[in-house]
């Protein structure tokens, strides 16, 4: 389910934003990500109990941990503003987007003919 999740999830923002269904996916999404978290702090408490890190190793990897996540958050809005301002290039040109990305896109993400056999759209 959780790798179904993730292309259904992606499909949904892409195919025109956060819709309703997608809000309820991505609540789910960050429901899951709360237990991962939960999961990773539980398993360097472990390795606390068993010695093989101490507390103050264990805080300094999850501050970077943190770090970390904020700078991927950081990094997926610029891409969005990317996206947002390519499709307003395009529509004001009247360009679609499938154009944008080479043999065979379907527009933003990973379409047909991407690693895919045949040459996508190309061959249309």
């Amino acid at each position: 389910m959780k790798k179904l999740l993730i292309p259904v999830l992606t499909i949904s923002l892409i195919a025109g934003g956060l819709s309703a269904g997608a809000k309820v996916m991505a609540e789910g999404w960050g429901n899951s990500q709360a237990e991962r978290q939960a999961e990773y702090e539980a398993y360097l408490d472990e390795a606390v109990t068993a010695g093989k890190l101490t507390v103050d190793q264990e805080q300094l990897i999850l501050q970077k941990h943190t770090e970390l996540q904020a700078q991927r958050e950081a990094e997926r809005q610029v891409r969005q503003q990317q996206r947002q301002e390519l499709e307003a290039w395009a529509e004001a040109n009247g360009i679609e987007t499938q154009y944008l990305f080479g043999m065979g896109g379907e527009g933003f993400g990973h379409g047909p003919g991407r690693g895919g056999i045949g040459m996508g759209r190309m061959g249309e």
